[in-house]
């Protein structure tokens, strides 16, 4: 019999350890592995075996199809991009694939490419014109090409009549996203133009933004002078009684409050479920995303504002999470009262009511932050056998006034990674900002497994030590006396290391309750 010694071994470009007389796998087999990667949410290892399965079959369209859908789910665009062009080039009779690659080239922002693929296939199959039209109308209205929109709008209304409300209702913040950025530089005429371009079609236009665009148009004539464009502009806000017609909350009384978060092209279901509850309490909600994030989420969330991140850090942990500074710059500018930072898959109860009025009371000089209690289902969250949990080990809700937002702006931590949590009250007591803390049950969070990346543990906590340690030392009191010393101690033991996930995990707890020495409870 063989030892394992006889058995040489070589290594695959693909991780697999496989014998050498061992026939090597076919492309078929390896787009199969890569189909089971995807299943498991490994992206990387499934492109890995898509790249040698076409190095094998350099003409396989699934494994290029394939290929494609993974690249841009990774948010490698200009992969992806180059990918579906070499598809089309393998395929060039199926218009599906320009429509592909039309979207692509709107995710790239390389809209006067999009809208070519959008022409050819609307020329090329009758039967996919919706699609093309649909495709045509998104790249006009981001790009500002406005009066094409209102063409496509018109031949889509005549083609599909019964299905032009989604498309307005999904297309919109295309359009607001065009004029409120020129709005924001201060291009004033080129805001008042595009408000006189408007299609017609949104005039039914029922999503939060609508109020937005209608008084950047309005502003914006205040500015040139045109005092009588800037009334007709609000009109159709304005009801008989005077004043301006906002959307309306679903509860009677609206609360001035606005919630940022950064939702996921995953588990939708129970992020919808969360996004209702902060609107049903009378919220603005506002997400962050990148680009290519923001293109999938925004028909799914209608009731979102959805703002393109500047930056993401993909790069970095191999996920498109937003940074903490960058959402901080988005509540500086919200127009209420109070803003909030909120996980996208905590679902606030409707008896929340009361507790978050008196929590909003206490936001123009404090941080109110919030634990979340964990149930097996969200749907049985609020009955007394529900099973709820505390969780103790972090924070999942914030509130604060937009002027104290500039306090939380230098943060090197993403949302939806560890340690900004942490660092957010920690950063308030360290700058004599009053923290409290809500424990009573208002926030729920639907149990399931969490994979923490040790790397992104301990590298973020190393900035946690770093960026802590500079303004605990800068600052006097008694909460940064005490963060100092601890800090210095986690310091001075990982100074020359670079210590696993559960050696620095150590840090955390006594954070926490130091942070619970100085708070108050709600």
């Amino acid at each position: 019999m063989l030892q394992p010694w006889d058995k040489p071994l070589l290594l695959l470009k693909s991780t697999r350890i496989i014998e050498m007389n061992a026939p090597l796998p076919s492309a078929a087999l390896l787009h199969q592995n890569a189909l089971a990667r995807i299943e498991e949410g490994d992206l990387n290892s499934a492109q890995a075996l898509l790249k040698d399965a076409l190095r094998l079959a350099p003409d396989s369209l699934a494994a290029y199809s394939t290929l494609v859908r993974v690249s841009q789910q990774l948010g490698r665009l200009a992969e992806a991009k180059s990918h579906c062009e070499r598809l089309i080039e393998l395929a060039p009779d199926d218009p599906s694939l320009v429509l592909w690659l039309g979207w692509l080239n709107f995710e790239l922002e390389s809209f006067d490419e999009a809208k070519s693929c959008a022409a050819y296939v609307e020329d090329a199959a009758l039967g996919r014109s919706r699609d093309a039209l649909r495709l045509l109308i998104f790249a006009c209205g981001r790009s500002g090409d406005w009066h094409r929109a209102a063409i496509a709008f018109e031949k889509l209304t005549a083609l599909h009549p019964d299905g032009i409300d989604e498309i307005v209702e999904s297309a919109f913040g295309a359009f607001a996203d065009h004029l409120l950025k020129r709005y924001h530089a201060r291009a004033f005429a080129d805001v008042v133009d595009l408000g006189r371009q408007m299609p017609s079609q949104f005039a039914s236009a029922k999503c939060m933004t609508v109020d937005q665009v209608a008084f950047a148009v309005s502003d914006s004539c205040l500015r040139l002078g045109q005092y009588g464009e800037a009334i007709r502009a609000l009109e159709d806000r304005i009801p008989a009684t005077g004043g301006p017609q906002l959307p309306k909350p679903v509860l009677a009384s609206a609360r001035s409050l606005c919630l940022v978060t950064s939702l996921m092209p995953s588990r939708l279901a129970i992020q919808k479920r969360a996004v209702k509850s902060w609107l049903e309490l009378g919220a603005q909600v506002i997400s962050l995303n990148a680009a290519h994030e923001r293109t999938i989420l925004e028909g799914t969330f209608p009731d979102v504002q959805f703002v393109t991140a500047p930056r993401h850090a993909e790069g970095r942990f191999g996920k498109p999470y937003v940074y903490v500074h960058d959402m901080m710059t988005v509540l500086a500018d919200a127009p209420t009262r109070t803003v909030g930072l909120i996980n996208a898959d905590i679902v606030l109860s409707p008896k929340a009511g009361p507790l978050l009025d008196k929590a909003l009371a206490e936001t123009r000089a404090t941080l109110v932050c919030g634990h979340r209690y964990n149930v097996d289902t969200i749907d049985r969250a609020d009955a007394p056998d529900s099973g709820a949990q505390i969780y103790e080990g972090g924070y999942d809700w914030f509130l604060f006034s937009p002027e104290s937002a500039i306090v939380y702006m230098d943060a090197p931590f993403i949302f939806g990674g560890p340690w900004w949590d942490i660092w957010l009250p920690a950063c308030a007591l360290s700058s004599k900002i009053t923290v409290s803390m809500v424990r009573d049950s208002v926030a729920f969070h639907e149990y399931h497994e969490q994979r923490w990346d040790e790397t992104m543990y301990r590298e973020l906590g190393q900035d946690f030590i770093r960026t802590m340690t500079a303004t605990s030392r800068q600052g006097e009191g008694r909460f940064n006396m005490r963060l100092s010393e601890l800090l210095g101690t986690a310091h001075a033991l990982f100074e020359n290391d670079k210590p696993s996930a559960q050696k620095f995990s150590w840090l955390s707890p006594l954070l926490r309750s130091l942070i619970a020495l100085d708070s108050c409870v709600l």
